[in-house]
């Protein structure tokens, strides 16, 4: 298809789903989308365009966990400084989120979430060395239903433990290129869980779906669960099902970011949000102070 007939297609606000896999990274998926736009649509590459991106990549969970994978929301304006339209709408429109959370005992989002009972790593997350180990045997079904169920409503919350990358950090010299963080006080803030399901419970691994809002931390949900039942517990696997209306059963694959497949997911995504939409149709990128 002509690359000039899909251009008009990103000079408006669009959105579209990306599916997240471990191993990649929320930046790495913000380089293949500019990069298939300087290619397919013949950008020249000497240009002003390669230093000052003509498409402006806007991806939310902004902050998602490194180990997360499932639903990223894309947004994309054409010659804009800022995607003003879209980071307005984000809170408001995707602010329910659907997780799938594995926990190990040790804008309403659904996530699917493992936990294990019974050990607890450095960031109450996976690929972390474990550093506490406590009994796990006291806890059965009917309690843990109990203590799940302190956890809905609007709590306060504290932000896990930061989680670096080791590889980002290279040595020169025998020292970090990079110096360690230095992480403030944490400051508990509210979040909202509107509901949580078991999905399995074979102790000490746990199944859980997770509806919360869009600021609430599954892993520090699972560190809190495993202290409220006399044990400790973390994150083994998190997978964000949903956002909003956005679901990973239409989410683009990394290998189908290509202008025509991401022009044909704006629109089919355009439709679902169009309430949404024209609430900030007078903040169009195309109108703002171009680059």
């Amino acid at each position: 298809m002509n690359s000039q007939v899909l251009k008009p297609k990103l000079l408006l606000n669009g959105i579209f789903g990306v599916c997240k896999h471990r191993a990649d990274s929320v930046e790495d998926y913000k380089t293949w989308i500019r990069l298939t736009h300087y290619q397919e649509s013949r950008l020249d590459m000497s240009s002003k365009h390669w230093n000052s991106p003509a498409v402006i990549v806007d991806i939310t969970p902004r902050y998602m966990e490194p180990f997360t994978t499932g639903v990223l929301c894309v947004g994309i304006g054409y010659w804009s400084t800022r995607l003003t339209a879209l980071t307005k709408f984000w809170e408001h429109f995707l602010f329910v989120k659907e997780w799938t959370a594995c926990v190990q005992l040790g804008a309403q989002t659904s996530h699917w979430a493992c936990v294990q009972l019974g050990a607890q790593t450095s960031h109450w997350g996976p690929d972390a060395h474990i550093v506490h180990e406590m009994p796990f045997n006291h806890i059965n079904e009917e309690l843990l239903k109990q203590t799940i169920r302190e956890f809905i409503g609007a709590k306060e919350q504290l932000n896990p433990p930061l989680v670096s990358k080791e590889h980002l950090l290279l040595p020169k010299d025998g020292k970090r290129r990079t110096p360690p963080t230095v992480q403030s006080e944490p400051t508990p803030r509210l979040r909202e869980c509107h509901s949580i399901d078991i999905l399995s419970w074979k102790p000490p691994e746990l199944k859980l779906r997770v509806i919360t809002d869009g600021y609430f931390s599954v892993r520090t949900f699972a560190h809190d669960l495993g202290l409220k039942l006399s044990s400790c517990a973390h994150l083994t696997d998190l997978c964000l099902n949903r956002m909003g209306v956005i679901t990973t059963d239409l989410c683009l694959k990394k290998y189908e970011l290509h202008l025509k497949q991401m022009s044909e997911a704006i629109d089919k995504y355009s439709k679902l949000c169009s309430k949404d939409l024209k609430r900030f149709s007078d903040l169009k990128p195309d109108n703002r102070r171009r680059i």
